[in-house]
């Protein structure tokens, strides 16, 4: 299996983000492979990333731009002209990284409309709050999209916003998903790290730390500095045992394979540690073994497999059709992700964002 599959040789880190913290403390052979500079093309924006960035992209501006019209119906006018905009550049960014696959239209990506309504009605309301409220200074230190630093540590990011509420301070994490209730332990350690960006730029701890929805909800607690610290240290722990691995080349044994951290994986097809774990009931629709026949062409690309992995399912075949690319000839085997259909019968059907690897 090893001689298989590639084992990425990332460079060190020598910095790290919230965001990055996350990620090593998940799988720190996810971030080995996004890291590589010839593996790292696996990593591909999916419709989920992409309605994420324009959501964001619209309410930044609605937090940032000071003039816009006061008339209701013009104010929803030029957000839905913004969407829109945003919204062309997710589609191109999307085509062009899976060509030849034809990702969907926006308007069957899950979520589109509620997400597209929730974000000009959260900029809508937030502009006819900030129409009404007095005018005064902002206070030092915040704003929208802050960039912030610690040289001593290496940590480093970009806050959504940092404002005052109450007459203290608060670190404001915005989420664009639809189902976002109480903060996961990632999106509260991201919190806690940009508290201590906050204190090391500034001097000061804010006041709390808070997750607003796409609908302006808002779940805040107080903050607990000895937490922030404790992240902090916890980060930082997770880069010196991913620098080591580097040093000693033992990325692999970092892998911590399972159903819920591999799902969505974009190097799932590269990742040998993810074949030799995974089982049927991951659900993740994926199968790996030697080519028994491939042909076709346009939507009649196919691909017929004798399962090796994973291993509950061994022996047995499956055909995949409706591939966007050609199996090359002189392709002995191939690992395919994420299709539709059970296995069980014997036939599947690629997804326009199923992924294949042949060697």
């Amino acid at each position: 299996m090893s001689s298989e599959f590639p084992t990425p040789q990332p460079t060190p880190i020598d910095k790290v983000s919230p965001t990055l913290a996350n990620q090593l403390l998940s799988c720190p052979l996810r971030v080995a492979f996004s890291r590589d500079t010839e593996l790292r093309v696996w990593r591909k924006p999916s419709t989920h990333t992409e309605l994420g960035l324009v959501a964001h992209a619209v309410t930044e501006a609605s937090f940032k731009k000071n003039d816009w019209p006061q008339d209701p119906a013009d104010l929803r006018s030029e957000l839905t002209d913004l969407w829109e905009r945003e919204l062309a550049k997710g589609v191109e960014h999307l085509t062009k990284t899976w060509a030849p696959a034809t990702p969907p239209q926006p308007e069957e990506w899950p979520g589109y409309a509620l997400t597209k309504t929730r974000t000009i009605r959260r900029a809508i309301k937030l502009q006819s709050t900030a129409s009404s409220a007095p005018k005064q200074d902002k206070a030092p230190g915040t704003g929208v999209e802050i960039a912030l630093s610690d040289a001593q540590s290496g940590l480093f990011g970009r806050a959504d916003r940092i404002e005052q509420h109450g007459g203290s301070t608060r670190v404001v994490d915005l989420k664009t998903g639809l189902n976002q209730e109480e903060p996961s332990d990632e999106q509260e350690r991201q919190l806690l790290l940009y508290a201590v960006l906050v204190e090391r730029t500034t001097g000061s701890w804010p006041a709390s730390v808070a997750v607003e929805d796409a609908s302006g909800n808002v779940y805040e607690r107080p903050l607990d500095p000895a937490q922030a610290e404790a992240a902090l240290n916890e980060s930082l722990t997770a880069v010196e045992r991913f620098n080591d691995a580097v040093a000693k080349e033992s990325l692999l044994a970092e892998a911590s394979p399972s159903r819920d951290r591999c799902r969505w994986c974009d190097f799932r097809p590269v990742c040998g540690p993810f074949w030799a774990s995974v089982r049927t009931d991951w659900g993740q629709r994926s199968a790996m073994g030697s080519i028994i026949e491939a042909g076709g062409d346009g939507q009649a690309r196919f691909v017929r497999i004798n399962v090796e992995h994973p291993n509950d399912r061994a022996g047995t075949t499956v055909r995949v059709a409706g591939l966007a690319s050609d199996i090359p000839a002189d392709a002995t085997h191939v690992a395919v992700v994420d299709w539709v259909g059970a296995p069980e019968v014997g036939e599947v059907r690629a997804r326009w964002s199923t992924k294949t690897r042949t060697w």
